[in-house]
Parts: C-alpha cells; sequence; structure tokens
C-alpha cells in the first residue's frame, strides 16, 4: 500500500537538516569501523557534511532560527562531530550486523506491512542492540527518551527475526548528540514493551481504517 506520495517540501528547517547531515557522518564512521579501516578525520567528514546538505537543500530554501545561518549550522556540526568521535560511544562494541538498513515488519494479518530503517544493529555476548542516533537541543532525561521510544520498540519486531536466528536477546538505546556549545554525547537505554507494541499496533489500524475510508484531512497550510 502507498498512500502518501513525498512530496517536495516549500522549505526546510535547518534543525532538521543539520540532523539529517550528521547522521550521513555518523554513517560514514561506521562505515569505515565495518570495513576495518581508520576512522575518517573531521576534515573528511565536513566534507560529507557539506555535500548531504547540499543534496538535500538543492533548490529548497533552508529556514534558520533567529541569528543563525548555514555557517553557524556547520560550526555546530563541526563541535558535534568531534565530540561524538571523542566519546567511546563513536566504536560500538561487537559486530556491526546492519547500518541504515531498511526492513519490514507484519504487526497484524489486517495491516500493511510495517516499513522502517533502523540506524545501527550489533551483536555482542547474546544481545543485539538496535541503536537510533538523535541531535537535539539537549539529552533528554531516561524518562523523556522512554517516552519517545515508540518507533525503536517497533523497530524491535522488525529485527526479532535476526535476534532469533541469533538467539540473541535484543536491546534497544538512543545515542543522543547535544546541539550545545559543547555538546555532550549519551546513551539511554529503553525498555522493549509488549503492551506499546500492542498500543501502537491498535493506533496503526484506526489510522489504517481512516485512510481506506477516504478520511483525509487537509494540513491547515
Amino acid at each position: 500500500y502507498q498512500y502518501v506520495q513525498k512530496a517536495k517540501p516549500e522549505q526546510l528547517s535547518a534543525a532538521m537538516l543539520l540532523g539529517t547531515c550528521v547522521h550521513a557522518i555518523i554513517q560514514k564512521v561506521l562505515e569505515a569501523i565495518i570495513a576495518s579501516e581508520p576512522l575518517p578525520g573531521v576534515d573528511d567528514l565536513m566534507v560529507t557534511y557539506r555535500k548531504k546538505w547540499t543534496e538535500e537543500a538543492k533548490d529548497i530554501p533552508v529556514q534558520y532560527a533567529k541569528g543563525q545561518d548555514a555557517q553557524t549550522s556547520e560550526a555546530t556540526a563541526k563541535r558535534m562531530i568531534e565530540a561524538f568521535l571523542a566519546s567511546d560511544l563513536a566504536c560500538p562494541p561487537g559486530e556491526i550486523i546492519g547500518i541504515e538498513e531498511t526492513f519490514r515488519v507484519k504487526l497484524a494479518n489486517d495491516l500493511p506491512d510495517l516499513a522502517g530503517r533502523y540506524d545501527l544493529e550489533t551483536h555482542a555476548d547474546g544481545l543485539l542492540l538496535i541503536t537510533d542516533y538523535k541531535t537535539a537541543r539537549s539529552i533528554p532525561e531516561n524518562d523523556a527518551a522512554e517516552e519517545m521510544a515508540e518507533q525503536l520498540i517497533l523497530y524491535a519486531q522488525g529485527c526479532k527475526p535476526i535476534a532469533d536466528q541469533l538467539g540473541a536477546k535484543i536491546r534497544l538505546r538512543f545515542i543522543y548528540i547535544s546541539k550545545t556549545k559543547e555538546p555532550k554525547v549519551e546513551a539511554i537505554e529503553v525498555a522493549v514493551d509488549t503492551d506499546r507494541i500492542e498500543r501502537s499496533t491498535a493506533l496503526i489500524r484506526q489510522v489504517f481504517k481512516a485512510m481506506e475510508s477516504g478520511h483525509i484531512y487537509p494540513a491547515p497550510s
């Protein structure tokens, strides 16, 4: 089923664009690790940043926050990646199973497959660790991160066949990189909650039925 065709936005948020570019940088670091190559330096990674920024913002105006521009965004990205490379979290332990991999999972027979894309999946010591990287203005408290974990919890369903094949237990975590003057990098684990999977499935079912019935409401804009 394809109900929504991705449309070209009228403008891009600089904050979201920064997050997209930092994800591209992290992917490049992880790909070097899986290839047993030296980690790329900051200058090389900033080339990746500029390339991704140019690709995403081609012919689309970028909306900046007050007092911000392309130069300040790039300076923020550089500080963030320097902090990431300096942290222990830059080199995940164990075997890398996948980087930026797309998957599909069937939550229920009356629903179309749910498609997802996880950032990183690693295997070590009988654990399959699914990691989602986040850029944020600040590192949230553990409870706040837990509340935002719905998507990551559904990822656990998509990765369950791999975990079963490996005989591994699934663990989930966010790795946050703050967009502050002195960026911080922190990992926050969240629980695999089967009750939340059921609640999410029920919500998705309501949305899906509304789509089938043609109940589509235009955005105020």
